[in-house]
């Protein structure tokens, strides 16, 4: 399996850690350089940006984000040009603000033809 795990806080690190002792490839990026070093000595790929993600992920790209909601939309809006028809994006974190599941959600629906109306967030990733 291969996946790129975007933030390495808490939760994003011991997901990566149970990943890599199952023998699957993973892609890292955070914030904090030092997160990711820590974790590349463990086994995973560094990534220094959204963009290399992508690269370093073999397609089919599975990407995972364990960010707070306020990192949320300035990433996807990075990400969604860089991904692909049958490319998984999920958002995974404990906390919940606003709408910021459901913005990333319809405009991948858009994208990969699930909505047959552009969405405002759609606009604003184009």
């Amino acid at each position: 399996m291969e996946l790129g795990m975007i933030g390495l806080g808490r939760m994003g690190t011991n997901m990566v850690q149970r990943v890599l002792r199952a023998a699957h490839h993973r892609v890292v990026h955070d914030l904090h350089s030092e997160a990711v070093e820590a974790i590349v000595q463990n086994g995973a790929v560094g990534a220094v940006s959204l963009e290399e993600v992508t690269k370093k992920v073999r397609s089919p790209r599975s990407v995972w984000m364990m960010a707070p909601p306020a990192l949320v939309d300035p990433a996807f809006k990075a990400l969604i040009p860089l991904l692909e028809r049958d490319e998984l994006f999920a958002r995974l974190t404990s906390r919940d603000e606003d709408d910021s599941v459901d913005k990333p959600l319809s405009a991948l629906r858009f994208q990969f033809g699930g909505h047959q109306k552009e969405t405002a967030v759609q606009k604003e990733c184009a």
